[in-house]
């Protein structure tokens, strides 16, 4: 009976052992895929990031001012030198033009700083704004990962706590089965006291009933820590 015990419970820790590593490699498989479809998903929202900004600096390259509105000073500048060159003033028509296209100059190069200005804060806008999607992104990975990982742990506690009911409920049944015996054992020992002390009679009675006992596992069974034994009665009587 010990043996056969033993041998269950052996079964009851491989079964339970087969099965915590088969869902761990299940868990670790959902882990490694959900980790493979974060990664992917934000690869591509990169690329799309990329796109979109590379397209608004294409339409902005394509929108740089070549003639700004000019000032009333610029214009009133190249008036003069108009009317002096047609008056036949050349040379100070020609000062006044150098003047002018200074201002021009001067005027063009503002205007340029302020539409790169104006690029600049957009497309710092633009970014900020696609910095903030990868992070939702990035979040609720997160928040997904996490929830697998409780999922995984509620699963594995359920797994244990089955296990400990199998555990439970064996030891009990074999607790069970040992008192029988036990109980057995002492109906016997009184009838080999009656039958005169036939130890052949003791052995086949107690076998006809648990045939698959011998008489030398008898003790064992009695002594075996975990059950309750009768160990008085069986010393005495025999």
């Amino acid at each position: 009976m010990i043996q056969r015990h033993l041998k269950e419970r052996d079964e009851v820790e491989e079964a339970y052992k087969s099965e915590i590593d088969e869902r761990n490699r299940l868990w670790d498989e959902k882990l490694h895929l959900f980790h493979k479809g974060v990664v992917e998903h934000a690869a591509k929202l990169k690329r799309q990031q990329i796109g979109i900004l590379q397209a608004f600096r294409a339409k902005m390259a394509a929108k740089v001012p070549n003639k700004p509105q000019w000032s009333k000073e610029l214009l009133k500048h190249r008036k003069v030198q108009n009317f002096l060159a047609k008056q036949g003033k050349y040379l100070e028509a020609q000062e006044v033009k150098r003047i002018a296209d200074r201002m021009e100059h001067l005027e063009l190069q503002g205007t340029l700083a302020a539409y790169q200005a104006e690029v600049n804060a957009k497309e710092q806008a633009l970014r900020a704004k696609q910095q903030a999607e990868m992070e939702v992104l990035l979040q609720r990975a997160a928040q997904g990962r996490d929830e697998l990982q409780k999922t995984r742990a509620q699963d594995l506690e359920r797994c244990n706590q089955r296990h400990a009911n199998i555990v439970r409920e064996l030891k009990a049944s074999q607790k069970q089965q040992c008192l029988k015996f036990e109980a057995i054992l002492a109906k016997r020992v009184t009838e080999f006291k009656h039958m005169g002390g036939n130890f052949q009679f003791l052995s086949q009675s107690i076998n006809s009933n648990y045939g698959s006992l011998c008489l030398s596992n008898i003790v064992d069974c009695t002594e075996e820590a975990e059950y309750p034994t009768n160990n008085d009665l069986t010393s005495s009587s025999l």
